[in-house]
């Protein structure tokens, strides 16, 4: 499996991995992940056998096609749909018996073609499970619902950390993958003094990345925000997200989980409804409301227009 890009590119992979391991049970099934996603495997490790990393650089590069080659491959399968240069080296170094792919820019890489849903009409989850049919498995009569496999100790922790006796929390994450969809401290600041107006019986709790530090400390002395513990550990930030009740994120990596443990979210998302765009990544089968903007500014989202999107969805989820 080729799968080396992002972080939330892994987390909807899962429904994928887990009809093919279910069908097949004695399969060995290999994944390859990149620095950018390794710290997300925790969500597939229970479907696979042995995990690879692509790293850049000539000399790591030439170890991991010798390792890949020494497994001497029946088939790979490239999870994007995309066209990927880096796909197209690597499925040619390790030269598999087979290659399923979607129909793409590269399709001729491929033994065998996937049609590839219309991107403005499909959500990723159910794009990617597509590529299941080959297999003989109906993905319309597969458990498509995301996943992500937490511990009890590493949820009683961040139980610990977070909860507050009697409350509800409210987690606002404030940085995306990058600081175009940061959505701005005076945004951050409305939106928090107007929520917490209407919803006193529920607290907020901001996390942030170490680049957003001073953005973070501003918000929480100006508004009834406090601030997470400070974490690296995607692992950990999984785990604090959660035993949250509700989620407003930029980031789709943190739609994925709040998909995975069916946590109401609100996202915000750069979107021009291309085609190559294609739809917003949502939070999959899980109360959500999703705000769009074309403008390439995710600040031109008034704080007035996600608050009312909380209140329809708190209403929805606790009528």
């Amino acid at each position: 499996m080729l799968r080396h890009d992002r972080i939330g590119d892994v987390l909807v992979t899962v429904p994928f991995l887990r009809a093919l391991r279910s069908t097949y049970p004695k399969i060995e099934i290999d994944m390859l992940f990149s620095d950018y996603n390794i710290s997300a495997k925790r969500a597939v490790d229970s479907f696979t056998n042995n995990i690879y990393v692509y790293r850049k650089g000539i000399l790591k590069l030439f170890k991991l096609i010798r390792q890949l080659r020494s497994r001497n491959y029946d088939l790979i399968i490239d999870l994007f749909d995309n066209p990927s240069t880096t796909s197209q080296y690597l499925i040619k170094l390790i030269n598999p018996l087979y290659t399923i792919g979607f129909d793409k820019n590269n399709k001729g890489l491929y033994t065998h073609i996937v049609p590839l849903p219309d991107k403005r009409l499909v959500h990723i989850v159910e794009r990617i499970t597509c590529l299941l049919m080959p297999f003989g498995i109906n993905p319309s009569k597969s458990d498509l619902s995301l996943s992500f496999r937490l511990e009890p100790r590493e949820i009683k922790y961040a139980k610990k950390m977070l909860m507050t006796k009697g409350k509800k929390l409210l987690a606002v994450n404030l940085s995306g993958s990058s600081r175009a969809k940061f959505w701005g401290v005076e945004n951050f600041k409305s939106f928090i003094k107007m929520f917490s107006e209407n919803h006193s019986e529920i607290d907020i709790v901001i996390f942030f990345t170490e680049d957003y530090v001073s953005e973070a400390d501003e918000i929480v002395e100006n508004t009834p925000a406090r601030k997470a513990p400070p974490t690296k550990s995607f692992l950990r930030f999984a785990a604090y997200l959660s035993v949250c009740n509700y989620l407003l994120t930029p980031d789709t990596s943190a739609v994925h989980l709040a998909a995975a443990f069916k946590i109401p979210c609100v996202s915000l998302h750069l979107w021009t409804g291309s085609e190559d765009t294609g739809l917003p990544w949502y939070a999959y089968n899980t109360p959500q409301k999703t705000l769009k903007t074309s403008t390439n500014d995710l600040s031109s989202i008034s704080p007035e227009n996600v608050c009312t999107a909380f209140n329809e969805l708190i209403l929805q989820v606790e009528r």
